[in-house]
């Protein structure tokens, strides 16, 4: 897949295909995709379902070990939708294509959500995961880290129909966007793509180099 390819393409799993063949994406990075893609399905989950996407964000971050992660997992395997309910536990197991193909769901849905994930993917994984992306920030580290950590940890419900959607706020990547552009040595690229509307996720590609996370 050329890069032109990988910014055009609405379906997300010929890119996950593309990533798994390719060995291009961290267990970190799909988990935080799928954690994110199941979330825009919150209010389709029961609380035990919420608790899967829950421990897997966790999970992906260190916070939690695969024993509670496969607890939450077996603790119910009900709820109000069985497909969306399937996905959050493929996704806590890696089974990334199956959950956003089962996220997907019915045709009227899946035209809505395939290229919404995409766009979601692209916001992890970078304009081409093959590229190597790096920022040489110099003396400005300190204050751009603390602030991509502000931003890393920040998240809000940008919908109201939608409590449990939450992706990084607008305003707290602006201002990284500006703090990495006043350090120096960065690539237009990065500080643009913190500016764009997104929307943005923990696993976001620009914050994870700031932050030096894989």
């Amino acid at each position: 897949m050329t890069e032109a390819e990988w910014l055009a393409c609405p379906e997300p799993t010929r890119m996950l295909d593309f990533l798994r063949t390719a060995g291009l994406a961290t267990d970190r990075k799909g988990r935080l995709f799928t954690a994110a893609c199941c979330r825009r399905a919150w209010h389709l989950l029961d609380p035990a379902g919420r608790a899967v996407v829950e421990m897997s964000e966790r999970f992906a971050d260190g916070t939690a070990d695969e024993a509670e992660l496969m607890a939450a997992v077996w603790a119910s395997r009900g709820g109000l939708d069985v497909d969306v309910r399937a996905a959050a536990d493929h996704s806590a197991v890696g089974a990334w294509p199956s959950a956003v193909a089962l996220l997907a769901g019915t045709d009227a849905r899946q035209a809505a959500e395939e290229p919404l994930q995409a766009g979601l993917l692209r916001d992890v994984l970078g304009p081409l995961p093959c590229r190597t992306l790096r920022l040489d920030l110099g003396g400005g580290t300190s204050l751009v880290g603390s602030l991509a950590q502000t931003a890393y940890e920040t998240r809000f419900a940008p919908a109201p129909s939608r409590p449990g959607w939450l992706i990084l706020d607008p305003a707290r990547l602006a201002v990284l966007a500006d703090a990495v552009e006043d350090a120096g040595g960065y690539d237009t690229e990065q500080a643009e793509h913190l500016r764009t509307p997104g929307p943005h996720l923990r696993g976001c590609w620009v914050i994870d180099i700031l932050l030096g996370k894989g």
